[in-house]
């Protein structure tokens, strides 16, 4: 009997809604609150800076075709975040689709385990870096190009009257991977289903000989112009063939470390992948929103599986499902390939586990024909859907931690513009470990000068960020030295930034602590100053700081000013402390205090204190100074340092004496 599943209604409407359904919650009901993250940051800012083929620009040393991509891309959508989120959505969407498509051009009467692999490609949990949509975009359009490729290969043999029609959308897909050779591995997959769908014509085995080189050689001639200019032209500017290098060395060694490697990235990205989906959240908001989308998720596939109910049932296959599962392994070992060549790590945490995107489809080829090997079809079902299920789940808490990173970014900015509203041109900035976990300081620099900035289009930039941890002891080119009056010369992508470490500025983000911009003069007896900020700090200076009638305000693709809360104030009175408006302090102190707002970190209680205290209001500059000191003790040198400085008249002597400060 003919199976419901090969109709065309079926086809065209109720599976892409499944998958549909799929992606959207997933990835797609997040995409209101999802902004900017990692590399994401680089490419809006060289659009930006530079226009359409800004992008590009930045790519070139790794990718340089993908100019093109992003240029046409980016000119269409232009500066709005979300719209970068929906066009990776529908991608991942297509993806799901095309791999269906591929599974039952080859195998027409096992349309089930088809499904399947294209369901569990929809929600792939080991990578998680879908809120990062505009680099990502790239990757899944390569990814679908790929897909189209091998689809169009076996039309090529199925309808030979469109022979020459197919073979250009086939040589054209092929070519996708000088955007992005990812995806290289893909051409084994071409390869088998290439024999298998010949070998079901049962023709003469010379005819099928010529027919076979007739369809694959043309994609064929396409990589092999791609590994000449890879290897040859382009070379390698960034990750080197260290393999290659290690077998000629220790060839025992190395191909038993690769052997190890290849077991540990397989399972990983298969096992690893899927497991990590049973590791729920603490209890809590995230727990429930994670058990609620699994609810959702499994009534959804409850509900999709009976509108479905008359379809008739496929039989268990479990020799194909052997079959299908082993080309799912051979399609991950293809997949894996540049990366061991490379030495290219993979894993599932950030940022490496955008490696196993070359290794997903193989997955998913796998786990399907696994499923149709050890399980019967109605427990089949009920498997995906808990799998599926379980992804979904991790992927809303994902969302939600990109979520707060954004915030986290977001806030950065923002109390960077109220404690800076100007910054001298050729200001660097000094950071140690900020918790901005997928952001590096190349990425926070775009935003940096997107800030301060905004009406600049030139390549030659006035502001950098530098990450004390690289710049300084990482042996990432950065800082010469923690002296002043030393050059400093920056290049990278195609901009150029050049200053002084006399131009330095110095700050420290620990939220929930407000951002703190570090005063040389004062804040080297903070406790627990980082070691790295604590060594460049003397060479730093406050004067790139200055107050200003228009004050710099964050792009708005990093979010609308969060509202005035505590480190508003503290920003504020923070500049008022530089600018010696101790009046000025006063007024914020008395505003924020009323309104009942209080710091996360006692610290930041001085500018307060300082500011009552220079204004004549001793008494509540000594409550303050106890109320810092009970829930900070370690804070007392940098009281002393305070009061001191206040002056020497008799009461600040008295506050002295109780803090039992030396004598100055």
């Amino acid at each position: 009997m003919k199976s419901a599943l090969s109709s065309p209604r079926w086809q065209v409407w109720k599976t892409p809604l499944l998958y549909f359904g799929a992606v959207l919650l997933s990835y797609g009901i997040w995409i209101p609150w999802m902004g900017l993250y990692g590399d994401d940051l680089s490419y809006l800012w060289y659009y930006h800076l530079l226009g359409a083929w800004g992008p590009g620009q930045y790519a070139a040393i790794d990718r340089p075709a993908s100019a093109v991509f992003y240029a046409l891309v980016m000119s269409a959508l232009g500066e709005t975040v979300w719209s970068y989120h929906v066009l990776l959505l529908v991608l991942r969407w297509i993806s799901a689709l095309l791999l269906m498509w591929v599974v039952c051009l080859v195998w027409t009467e096992h349309k089930r385990a088809a499904i399947f692999a294209g369901l569990f490609l929809a929600v792939y949990p080991g990578f998680r870096q879908n809120p990062i949509a505009l680099e990502f975009i790239l990757h899944f359009f390569v990814l679908d190009l790929a897909l189209l490729s091998i689809a169009a290969s076996l039309q090529m043999i199925q309808q030979p009257a469109r022979f020459w029609q197919w073979g250009a959308v086939a040589v054209i897909g092929a070519a996708g991977v000088f955007l992005l050779e990812y995806f290289i591995g893909l051409e084994v997959l071409r390869l088998i289903l290439l024999v298998i769908v010949l070998r079901q014509m049962g023709s003469e085995r010379k005819t099928l000989w010529r027919l076979f080189l007739k369809v694959w050689l043309p994609t064929t001639l396409v990589m092999i112009a791609f590994l000449f200019w890879r290897v040859v032209i382009f070379s390698f500017p960034t990750y080197k063939p260290v393999l290659l290098e290690a077998l000629r060395a220790h060839p025992l060694t190395a191909l038993k470390d690769l052997l190890v490697r290849i077991a540990q990235d397989v399972w990983v990205s298969l096992g690893g992948a899927w497991l990590q989906t049973t590791h729920f959240p603490p209890v809590g908001s995230w727990l429930w929103l994670n058990l609620g989308l699994i609810a959702l998720t499994l009534l959804g596939l409850a509900g999709w599986l009976w509108w479905n109910r008359k379809a008739p049932q496929e039989p268990s296959h479990r020799r194909w499902g052997l079959g299908l599962a082993s080309l799912g392994l051979l399609t991950m070992l293809a997949g894996g390939l540049i990366f061991w060549l490379t030495n290219i790590p993979l894993s599932l945490d950030f940022p490496w586990d955008r490696t196993t995107l070359a290794l997903m489809i193989g997955a998913s080829l796998l786990l399907a024909g696994l499923l149709e090997v050890i399980l019967p079809p109605r427990i089949q079902w009920a498997a995906v859907a808990g799998l599926v299920a379980l992804a979904v789940g991790m992927h809303a808490v994902n969302a939600q931690e990109y979520r707060v990173e954004g915030q986290k970014l977001q806030n950065f900015f923002w109390q960077l513009a109220w404690r800076a509203p100007q910054l001298t041109p050729g200001s660097l900035l000094l950071f140690d470990i900020i918790p901005l976990n997928r952001t590096s300081d190349n990425d926070l620099t775009a935003m940096l000068n997107w800030t301060y900035h905004p009406a600049e289009h030139s390549p030659t930039i006035a502001y950098k960020f530098f990450d004390l941890t690289l710049r300084l002891d990482g042996g990432a080119a950065g800082l010469p030295g923690t002296q002043k009056g030393l050059p400093v010369v920056h290049n990278q992508r195609g901009t150029f930034f050049s200053t002084t470490t006399n131009q330095t500025v110095a700050l420290a983000f620990t939220p929930p602590a407000c951002l703190k911009i570090l005063d040389p003069s004062t804040d080297n007896a903070l406790p627990d100053l980082p070691e790295r900020l604590a060594r460049v700090l003397p060479m730093t200076s406050l004067a790139q700081i200055q107050p200003a009638d228009a004050a710099a305000r964050p792009p708005a693709q990093l979010g609308a000013e969060p509202a005035h809360t505590w480190c508003y104030f503290f920003e504020q009175a923070d500049l008022a402390r530089q600018m010696h408006d101790w009046a000025q302090i006063t007024k914020l102190g008395d505003s924020a205090f009323t309104q009942g707002f209080q710091p996360a970190d006692p610290a930041e209680l001085l500018p307060f204190i300082e500011g009552y205290a220079r204004s004549g209001q001793v008494q509540k500059a000594q409550a303050l100074t106890q109320q810092a000191l009970k829930s900070q003790p370690n804070l007392q040198s940098a009281a002393c340092s305070l009061w001191s400085r206040a002056g020497q008249a008799a009461e600040f002597s008295q506050a002295r004496a109780q803090l039992h400060c030396p004598a100055p």
